[in-house]
């Protein structure tokens, strides 16, 4: 008889444990794999490392609109040097389906990674985190005819501006013309200063 009391407290201890993990959003995932983790309350965790990736994001969005669930916070841990300029273009404007973005930068956030990093609300470093920024990087410029240049002379202005509106002071650092070999490198504290990093 005792057993059986026993018993039953635990089995309706496990099923209120059951729902209230369920119905926080905290339970099962709704989609996971190496790069993303998608949970019932819209929550979605992102590992971007290496190259700039927009398709974990694709998918963990394509799972929320499956599942009827309204995108809530994306959490983005990166390590990742950069990579294509309009692949960390697209991450920015699925980041804008989010209700709050935030982003944790581990090792390296450069070139299209820090693109990326300044555009999310909440934006951490660990201690010995980089921000890297540079001039767009193509080879061989021979190949390029004088409208292609003219192009990415544009884009670059406007990918400088999207970094000197994020910042509060320094701007000048990052008008980094096409072509340049000049590169801007931020520890934590310098990126804080400036405004890029909370």
């Amino acid at each position: 008889m005792k057993l059986e009391r026993i018993a039953i407290v635990v089995l309706v201890a496990l099923i209120g444990v059951y729902l209230y993990v369920d119905l926080s959003g905290v339970g099962p995932a709704l989609y996971r794999d190496e790069k993303v983790c998608v949970m019932r309350n819209g929550d979605v965790k992102y590992h971007l490392d290496r190259q700039l990736d927009a398709d974990p994001l694709v998918t963990a969005l394509n799972v929320l609109r499956a599942n009827g669930v309204r995108p809530n916070r994306l959490y983005i841990e990166m390590n990742s040097p950069g990579g294509a300029v309009f692949e960390a273009l697209y991450i920015i404007s699925l980041m804008r389906q989010f209700q709050h973005t935030q982003a944790l930068a581990h090792g390296i956030a450069g070139s299209g990674g820090m693109l990326v990093f300044v555009n999310a609300h909440t934006r951490l470093m660990s201690e010995d985190a980089y921000l890297m920024w540079h001039s767009i990087q193509i080879s061989p410029l021979a190949t390029l005819n004088q409208e292609q240049k003219e192009f990415i002379t544009r884009l670059q202005h406007h990918l400088n501006s999207m970094i000197m509106k994020k910042a509060c002071r320094g701007e000048q650092y990052f008008d980094i013309p096409f072509q340049s070999t000049r590169e801007v490198w931020l520890r934590r504290d310098l990126a804080r200063h400036m405004c890029l990093a909370d």
